[in-house]
């Protein structure tokens, strides 16, 4: 298998700013690594508070997560890191980024059945310190581990947004003890977003400052999701 994206995949990336790719990681490999994420949100890996949280409440509120996220799971599981997913990731973000493209980090997300939240309209760029604005680059991959569609939230994106401007962005409900953020999107801009259906084993894929959302899972199954980033800083 061609770890690399094809010519028309990465012509389409580049242009649009996204790009989704089916069959990226094996059946084989997804099963695993289901075992090891159930495993880490059911406990069986000591997690410090600071990486285990709500994306869409404030830290340590009471009831069940409605957007739980699990910060730098390879740092708990090294098997992460000698995962083919991690191989194809690192030669795709070297095809686009260039030699010096290095894994910045990884995150897994849960969308629990009937309660999760949408993950509101952001900018990956849009957390990052502004001094590295024009200096670092970015892809972001996510591996969806289920089958991903509107309904239960697959990832959508506003084609070549990542040509446009960095919108400004605060955390949701204006509270800054939430740590997930948001940024305005007009209507007319919204109104253009392209869905990106998954099998599980395919990746959604995109540039540091593409426009991004995931709707809320209205579905009675799970959506799972291991999110690696890979980035280029230039000095």
């Amino acid at each position: 298998m061609t770890l690399e994206l094809s010519k028309a995949e990465a012509d389409f990336f580049s242009g649009e700013g996204y790009g989704g790719v089916e069959g990226f990681v094996p059946m084989d490999e997804v099963l695993r690594l289901r075992e090891i994420f159930d495993g880490m949100f059911n406990g069986k890996y000591k997690l410090e508070a600071k990486d285990f949280f709500d994306l869409s409440a404030e830290a340590g509120a009471s009831g069940p997560k409605k957007l739980p996220q699990i910060l730098d799971p390879s740092r708990y599981e090294p098997k992460l890191r000698e995962t083919f997913y991690l191989k194809r990731c690192e030669a795709v973000a070297k095809q686009m980024l260039g030699p010096g493209a290095k894994f910045a980090f990884d995150h897994f997300i849960d969308k629990p059945s009937g309660i999760a939240q949408e993950t509101p309209w952001h900018q990956d760029q849009g957390y990052w310190d502004p001094k590295l604005w024009g200096k670092e680059r970015a892809v972001n991959f996510w591996l969806s581990l289920d089958e991903s569609f509107r309904e239960n939230g697959c990832m959508q994106y506003i084609p070549q947004s990542h040509q446009g401007p960095i919108f400004d962005h605060g955390h949701v409900s204006k509270n800054p003890n939430i740590h997930g953020l948001v940024c305005e999107v007009p209507d007319e801009v919204r109104a253009k977003a392209e869905p990106v259906p998954l099998k599980p084993g395919g990746v959604a894929l995109h540039w540091h400052n593409t426009l991004h959302y995931a709707g809320p899972n209205q579905t009675p199954t799970r959506r799972r999701a291991h999110i690696v980033v890979f980035h280029d800083i230039k000095e």
